[in-house]
């Protein structure tokens, strides 16, 4: 039987001097998440940061500028624990503490379909937004000033969450599906050498689009089918800093 990677991540997690008051030596460690997004929009280019605000912070996007306009929905624009579990901008402060990252999945906002008339949302991604992300993004995590701790395609981080499967309609006209990161199984992409995060150190993740490449979604007007992208991270977490 395989060992379970949140134990043999545990003895990886860096640990720091307790806060005064605490029991030294002793740590309080939990299987946890580490998370954040960014929102991808038609006509994006370039790179678009992610880990670079705490709740309450606003989410940065990436898009044409030119044509499209900045996302309306709140959720798209100002974090709150739905993609982020960061209190400030990248680090893990005294709320989570030092972690071994064990596993890395990303996923993207799934577009609603109307059950009556097969209507879409304006926003979220179908299987046409899927397709054109896992062929053009790449994703790197970085810890600290020190080189890549993990990088791939978008397409090599199956995802941690999101909902699955397939729906097809001829209501008014219209064909909607439903796709995403890879099969949902909890996994993700395994990090077999733990990523270690100290509680003071920078986490940052970006979503780069290939060289001389736009984003090409299926609306090009409005907000261009604004699509949150989260990166989830499964890691031990000690709280050997609070």
């Amino acid at each position: 039987m395989a060992a379970n990677p949140f134990f043999q991540a545990t003895r990886n997690i860096p640990m720091t001097p307790g806060a005064l008051g605490t029991a030294q030596g002793e740590v309080d460690i939990r299987d946890d998440l580490l998370y954040s997004a960014a929102c991808l929009q038609y006509g994006g280019n370039g790179t678009v940061q992610l880990f670079n605000q705490g709740i309450g912070g606003a989410v940065q996007a990436i898009r044409q500028s030119t044509v499209i306009t900045a996302p309306t929905q709140a959720y798209q624009t100002t974090f709150s624990r739905a993609y982020t579990n960061l209190q400030q901008a990248g680090v893990l402060g005294t709320v989570i503490g030092n972690v071994a990252i064990y596993a890395i999945g990303l996923d993207l906002e799934q577009a609603g379909i109307v059950p009556t008339t097969g209507v879409l949302t304006a926003t979220g991604a179908t299987q046409y937004e899927h397709a054109d992300v896992a062929a053009k993004a790449a994703f790197v995590l970085k810890i600290g000033t020190t080189k890549d701790a993990s990088s791939g395609p978008f397409s090599s981080y199956p995802t941690l969450a999101s909902v699955y499967g397939s729906v097809a309609t001829s209501n008014s006209g219209n064909t909607s599906s439903i796709a995403s990161n890879g099969l949902p199984n909890g996994n993700g992409r395994s990090v077999s050498s733990y990523i270690k995060v100290t509680h003071n150190q920078t986490v940052s993740g970006e979503i780069q689009i290939a060289n001389q490449a736009t984003l090409v979604f299926r609306d090009s007007t409005g907000v261009g089918a604004a699509t949150m992208a989260r990166c989830i991270c499964r890691c031990a977490a000690g709280m050997d800093v609070m």
